[in-house]
């Protein structure tokens, strides 16, 4: 067995970290770093994942999970990640669909790269010109009040909500029951987001018109409190 030799640099960013002067992150733009502060470093909490992808890789719950010992539900279209996430997080609930604005089925595109999988027919047009490895599948899709009635554990509430289904986030958004469901952060992609105008993106009315602030704006990913 090979011996691990470690340079001054690397024992440098260990010590930092293990001094609490450094950070772990995830997610592909440090989002969930912004996320744990504005959760005010919370532990133990229950998040819902739309559009999970893999259990590490740009995840903006990893750090929760295996840091703060959070627990929640993953729910992604690919057959692919839900197994990866069912073997990294047992803890989770592990969910194999789309989400969007109704209960039914819908045409989603599985690529070979799994982060550009999509349900949204324009994204799927514009990414098989480029990709001969797509390959078109019937998924089922939930709302999200329907799928919590049924995955939500007894007594649980979702502190915090992330949602990247790479082009309905919106139609998504819009069919939640904010009545019932209010998560006290979430995170969700807003590709062109202008920030000198956000009132002109959706998302944000919508968000806005249920009580929440934007909070931080991290390269295309838009968070929000209550």
């Amino acid at each position: 067995m090979k011996s691990l030799n470690l340079n001054e640099k690397t024992l440098m960013y260990y010590g930092r970290l293990a001094r609490g002067q450094a950070s772990l992150h995830f997610s592909q733009f440090g989002e969930d770093i912004i996320i744990n502060i504005l959760l005010k470093k919370k532990k133990e909490g229950f998040y819902l994942d739309i559009g999970a992808h893999d259990p590490f890789v740009f995840s903006n719950t990893a750090l929760l999970y295996h840091e703060k010992g959070w627990r929640g539900i993953n729910v992604d279209l690919d057959q692919r990640y839900v197994d990866r996430l069912q073997e990294q997080r047992p803890r989770d609930i592990n969910l194999c669909c789309a989400i969007g604005g109704e209960n039914g089925t819908i045409d989603a595109v599985i690529f070979e790269n799994g982060a550009f999988n999509t349900a949204d027919p324009g994204r799927q047009a514009r990414l098989m010109q480029d990709n001969t490895s797509a390959e078109k599948r019937s998924v089922p899709m939930r709302t999200i009040p329907s799928l919590l009635d049924e995955h939500l554990p007894p007594g649980a509430t979702i502190d915090f909500l992330n949602i990247d289904v790479e082009g309905i986030d919106f139609i998504a958004l819009q069919a939640n029951d904010w009545t019932r469901f209010r998560p006290a952060v979430i995170a969700v992609e807003t590709h062109g987001m202008n920030l000198h105008d956000p009132a002109s993106n959706r998302v944000f009315q919508l968000l806005v018109s249920k009580g929440y602030q934007l909070r931080s704006q991290v390269w295309v990913t838009s968070i929000f409190t209550l």
